[in-house]
């Protein structure tokens, strides 16, 4: 299911998938990149981090979120522990892992699945549809996100088992009622907005009243789900210093933009630019449908011209053998080309391919450097 999805820097991905007979009877295996520094749990539990770093940890959550549910998959299971930890030059990046209990949202109705597994991953975060084993919309994974974030700005987790064991049946009870009453505590107060509000629209009891999207989340910060700026500054509110900027900015814009007028009042005859933005999200949609054959027709002769989306899906044609006939070497060409223009999704998988030997020879050194 992961597998199937392009690459995003928020998800972890596996290599390969296996499914073996062993004596305990058939089981699935997969096999994937190791984090030396862990998941988010031992991040939180073990390191000092500094409130910009949380705020950036949660906003690129909250993107492989938005990215997961884009592909119609609900995960069930966000939690700290299925949170993965990768450094690149020093900056924490978060990517979402264990798919076991994930669900694609049904062809017909594409907002609900049916909770197939009884509280399934820890009911600490789980939304209370979940443990009421009622059917499930995406913003369960919202739910889970809220207490991850709430956890993480407070130090403490929003409901608990009171005085009861974690595995008693009484301390679930205590929780599940925690979680009914609606009532969110005192501590939330602490947390600075806009982060406050948000919380506090993910921890809605009632599916229907609660945020609905990881994009709507987002935007109550400031943010989209595709901005791939660094996030680590506070998201505030913005300071007057920011909007002087913004005044001057779309000042200049205007500027450019009688600039162009003029130019093009005198360059009538020539023809006008091709956009390349809508070419690469229909090669997308193509490639993502398996119609490569038209995929390549469409963005071959952008990724000659130097696009790096375009070269990065020309070298993945190759990679997996879809259309082209599979060729390492070839990919790796293609993913340099896309990687030297900063391309995250290339430089990602050319460190894949120094890490296994796919089309060059293995150099941990190099693959090394293409992961950041």
């Amino acid at each position: 299911m992961a597998n199937n999805m392009p690459l995003h820097k928020n998800i972890a991905y596996y290599e390969k998938c296996y499914t073996l007979n062993t004596p305990i009877g058939v089981c699935d295996f997969a096999v994937m990149q190791y984090y030396k520094d862990g998941s988010l749990e031992n991040l939180i539990t073990h390191e000092k981090l500094t409130i910009e770093e949380r705020y950036n940890i949660l906003i690129q959550i909250l993107r492989g979120i938005g990215f997961l549910h884009k592909h119609d998959i609900i995960h069930r299971d966000i939690k700290p522990q299925n949170i993965l930890i990768a450094r690149y030059n020093g900056e924490i990046t978060p990517k979402i892992t264990d798919f076991g209990i994930s669900k694609h949202v049904d062809n017909i109705n594409k907002s609900i699945v049916s909770n197939s597994i009884v509280g399934a991953g820890t009911i600490a975060y789980a939304a209370p549809e979940q443990l009421a084993e009622r059917e499930l919309k995406k913003n369960c994974d919202l739910w889970s996100f809220g207490v991850i974030a709430y956890r993480m700005l407070t130090g403490k987790l929003p409901f608990n088992y009171g005085n009861f064991s974690p595995t008693s049946e009484d301390g679930r009870e205590e929780l599940n009622r925690q979680k009914r009453s609606g009532v969110i505590p005192a501590d939330i107060n602490s947390i600075e907005e806009p982060w406050q509000q948000l919380i506090r629209a993910c921890l809605v009891v009632d599916y229907k009243n609660r945020i609905q999207s990881a994009e709507e989340a987002l935007s109550i910060l400031g943010c989209t789900i595709t901005d791939e700026g660094n996030s680590h500054k506070k998201q505030t509110k913005r300071s007057k210093g920011m909007k002087r900027n913004l005044v001057v900015i779309t000042s200049i814009l205007l500027l450019v933009c009688l600039c162009i007028g003029g130019w093009m009042l005198f360059n009538k005859e020539k023809e006008p630019a091709i956009n390349e933005e809508a070419i690469i999200n229909t090669g997308l949609e193509l490639y993502e449908t398996e119609q490569y054959e038209e995929c390549v027709e469409l963005i071959l002769p952008l990724a000659q011209k130097g696009n790096a989306k375009a070269q990065y899906i020309i070298g993945m044609l190759y990679y997996l053998g879809n259309y082209y006939d599979e060729d390492n070497e070839e990919a790796v060409e293609w993913f340099k080309k896309a990687a030297e223009q900063d391309n995250y999704e290339a430089q990602y998988k050319l460190g894949l391919c120094y890490t296994n030997g796919y089309g060059v020879e293995s150099n941990e050194d190099k693959a090394n450097m293409w992961y950041h």
